[in-house]
């Protein structure tokens, strides 16, 4: 396949009123109780559900991917920490390839790894990005309509600017993307960001504690930053801009919004997940409770259509209804499904 290098002209375009004209509502339409009697969950990094409708879990302590059925009971269980066939060193973050039948775990800083859902060693493979200089720290995957793999949240101090990537499965890097938040590199939050892509091959990213949101075009190269200036404070305290105490600085990071990942509800709809730590939140001993969490919904227009609290972890998206993870005590880890409604006040 030919290589081919795409550099990307950001258009900006500052949303002034962000002001919510839209009533939100969410409705429970499903609930799966994980069953964890014959297989632990360790630490719980990503969730997708295939066409299917089986609940893929990357467990990141075990470099496990396990299988649930809709009922909740374990199906299989991919990898086990190891550098062999079907091994995974690292595992975090993964994607499905229904259309190979596969598995693509993303391996620390080692690259990625092609896990055959027919479970034929043989077909296993590792991935290793020819790039010079290119790490995969904690990359954020997904697969695009051609099958081709994007890639954000990774390491090149050789290319410093680039923050999503396209590759084939051989490695070979098909096309680059420069973008970051205006103003954003003075806060040295690092490029630390979360994507998604659609069947129309358009992406949406969002970077660490910034309001700005990135929706693109893989065929055309465009790229359009919505900054939301409104929404700043809530992100980046002006109190960022002096000096101040370790401790000052916690409480800020308490009281600022913290993304952690985006995701396309359908073709014009965007939904991004953000959490507040509260000093009693804070002391909730459930991890997913541990903080205020909220989903905000952007066209891919950028409009702002709003925002409301969830009662636990935005995990993903499956046929326009949010999947959150609501608990996460041993033997009673809950996905609950919500159908979303936005209507004009």
């Amino acid at each position: 396949m030919k290589r081919y290098i795409v550099i990307i002209f950001c258009l900006i375009v500052s949303c002034k009123e962000n002001k919510s004209k839209h009533n939100i509502s969410l409705t429970n339409t499903n609930k799966i109780i994980l069953n964890e009697k014959e297989r632990k969950i360790g630490s719980l990094a990503s969730v997708l559900i295939s066409k299917n409708e089986e609940v893929f879990l990357l467990d990141e302590s075990a470099s496990t991917v396990n299988v649930y059925s809709t009922e909740g009971k374990l199906l299989n269980v991919y990898g086990k920490k190891g550098s062999g066939p079907c091994e995974i060193e690292e595992a975090s973050e993964f994607c499905i390839d229904s259309i190979n039948n596969r598995l693509i775990v993303v391996e620390g800083g080692k690259g990625l790894k092609i896990i055959p859902l027919n479970s034929k060693k043989e077909d296993s493979k590792s991935i290793f990005i020819k790039d010079d200089g290119f790490m995969v720290v904690h990359g954020y995957i997904s697969i695009d309509k051609n099958g081709n793999l994007i890639l954000t949240s990774f390491w090149n101090p050789k290319d410093i600017n680039t923050n999503l990537i396209v590759i084939n499965e051989d490695g070979i890097v098909l096309s680059k993307f420069n973008f970051l938040p205006s103003g954003y590199e003075k806060f040295g939050f690092g490029k630390e960001n979360w994507h998604d892509c659609n069947e129309k091959n358009e992406f949406v990213v969002t970077f660490l504690k910034s309001p700005s949101l990135f929706v693109g075009n893989l065929e055309t190269g465009i790229v359009n930053e919505y900054s939301f200036e409104n929404l700043k404070e809530k992100y980046i305290s002006e109190k960022r801009k002096s000096k101040m105490s370790l401790k000052e600085s916690i409480k800020i990071n308490r009281e600022e919004r913290m993304n952690y990942t985006v995701r396309f509800v359908n073709d014009t709809i965007i939904a991004r997940a953000t959490h507040i730590s509260t000093e009693a939140s804070s002391k909730n001993r459930s991890f997913v409770q541990r903080a205020e969490q909220r989903v905000e919904f952007i066209t891919t227009k950028g409009e702002y259509l709003g925002e409301t609290l969830i009662n636990g972890v935005l995990r993903c998206i499956y046929n326009g209804q949010l999947v959150i993870e609501e608990s996460d005590e041993p033997d009673n880890r809950i996905l609950g499904f919500y159908r979303v409604k936005i209507t004009e006040k």
